[in-house]
């Protein structure tokens, strides 16, 4: 094990469980664990923990809609008074209210611009819209980008299928996943560590932020692991281009 990955590393941190979208290929609105906004004490904690791995760079987003929070102009400025660039996903139903309070922060914010909304419409629309975001928003610290699963001239989009893939993809879980190799992992909203970028329902939780030993806990192995559509096609995709 490296110095650094015996740092517990935030990948990614759930500002909010809240969302404003039912998407139906999406497990959040059946989401059975609890939901709220991360506090200013909590994210203190997680910017804390940055430090310790000498990250520069906050993801705000996992499962929640990160512009919903109440106090997001308060918790984004937080970020940037650490030093730290900010990343973030959204399905864009709140990017026009919240536009002027990103624009506000004094510090660089990345935004993924989600295919949520348009989702039931050729993917031609979505690059209409991504394309006037990018107008709006250009030269200014603000940057609007491609969501991963939306291809310009195709006729559908990629679907993720979350922790819900071919569970019996024998990939070795330690080599293959860097969240467990590397020691990434998430913190919700809460203050909970969780082992997995797609467990819904924690899980996977093996600690606390607010507890002293969140500085050098470990990611572990849990039950979504086996059916994970991110590491599981990348296995497969390996073994057909060496077949």
């Amino acid at each position: 094990m490296s110095d650094e990955s015996s740092i517990f590393g935030l990948y990614q941190i759930e500002l909010t469980a809240f969302c404003d979208m039912k998407c139906e290929y999406c497990p959040h609105p059946d989401m059975r664990r609890a939901k709220g906004h991360m506090s200013a004490e909590t994210l203190a904690k997680c910017i804390e923990q940055n430090k310790r791995r000498r990250l520069t760079n906050l993801v705000i987003h996992h499962f929640g809609e990160p512009l919903m929070h109440p106090e997001l102009g308060d918790r984004l400025a937080q970020i940037a008074e650490a030093g730290m660039t900010i990343q973030l996903s959204t399905n864009g139903l709140q990017l026009e209210k919240k536009l002027p309070v990103l624009l506000e922060t004094k510090t660089a914010i990345s935004a993924t611009l989600s295919m949520h909304q348009w989702r039931h419409q050729d993917p031609k629309y979505y690059f209409n819209a991504l394309k006037g975001w990018q107008y709006r928003t250009e030269g200014t610290n603000v940057t609007i980008n491609k969501a991963f699963n939306a291809f310009e001239g195709s006729s559908e989009y990629r679907l993720h299928r979350w922790d819900k893939g071919d569970a019996t993809t024998p990939w070795d879980y330690e080599k293959d996943c860097f969240f467990l190799r590397d020691n990434w992992g998430v913190v919700l909203w809460n203050g909970d560590l969780a082992s997995c970028c797609v467990d819904c329902e924690g899980a996977s939780v093996f600690g606390n932020i607010h507890d002293p030993a969140s500085a050098t806990a470990r990611t572990r192995v849990w039950e979504g692991c086996a059916g994970c559509d991110v590491i599981g096609e990348h296995y497969k995709s390996q073994v057909r281009a060496n077949a």
